[in-house]
């Protein structure tokens, strides 16, 4: 697949039957902001066919910065195909085993990971920030796939979108004490080089994902920083109004 908005996995490329784009800027896929958002519905359709995945059935979740994943199934493929109003509620992550069936969330910062068991055809996608990797984003979406699915550590492919790098990613002095102190961040995943303490959210991902059972090289990391590399919406460097980051991935069959 080719497409000047469309990046992809390289650990993913070669899953059978899978089928995903992470997509920047210019196209953004958010119809409740950012610019063109106008034009997000009809470029998530567009998506979806050069995927060749059923854009009817494209689903989301309406995220909360929280940890709730929701299992789609035939009962609910489609919610939030054409906006926030329709999304799954509450919920930051969506998991799937059905063929057809594209899985979309959002970030303009926050981290986007992708769990993937090619053996029993399960597919996950979680929205982390750092209240989702406080709260162990990483461990939960893979603890989901494997009790719905049978997905096992040992198997699963693991992939994190580009996001705020600890290059950039300033916090509060109060909110790295509180991370530091947190089981699932620790203090070895913050830096001070300067005056403020900078986060490494892709870090403490993955050391929650070996933690979990997943093989160091079963996990990709983007070295991209969305708020330095303006080929990426960021909410830190462009505010609120600022379009989003995508990941769009389903079973082709």
């Amino acid at each position: 697949m080719s497409h000047p908005s469309f990046l992809q996995f390289a650990s993913l490329v070669a899953v059978p039957h899978l089928a995903h784009a992470i997509v920047a800027r210019p196209w953004n896929l958010a119809p409740h902001t950012g610019p063109q958002a106008d034009l997000a519905l009809p470029r998530r359709k567009d998506a979806c066919q050069a995927l060749r995945l059923d854009w009817t059935r494209l689903t989301c979740p309406r995220q909360v910065h929280g940890v709730k994943v929701a299992r789609v199934d035939a009962n609910n493929a489609g919610a939030g195909r054409d906006g926030r109003q329709t999304a799954l509620l509450d919920c930051d992550g969506v998991m799937t085993d059905l063929p057809g069936v594209p899985l979309l969330a959002f970030g303009a910062d926050c981290c986007l990971l992708v769990i993937v068991d090619p053996v029993v055809h399960a597919v996950g996608l979680i929205h982390t920030g750092w209240r989702g990797v406080a709260a162990a984003g990483a461990t939960v979406l893979a603890d989901q796939m494997q009790q719905a699915y049978g997905a096992r550590p040992d198997r699963m492919l693991a992939a994190i979108a580009p996001a705020a790098q600890p290059c950039c990613y300033e916090i509060s002095d109060d909110l790295a004490q509180q991370l530091a102190a947190s089981p699932e961040v620790g203090p070895d995943m913050l830096t001070r080089p300067a005056d403020k303490w900078h986060l490494d959210m892709h870090a403490a991902l993955t050391r929650q994902l070996t933690r979990y059972g997943l093989p160091p090289g079963q996990i990709e990391r983007s070295s991209a920083c969305t708020i330095c590399d303006d080929r990426f919406f960021s909410y830190r460097r462009e505010g609120a109004a600022t379009g989003r980051n995508a990941v769009l991935i389903g079973w082709t069959q």
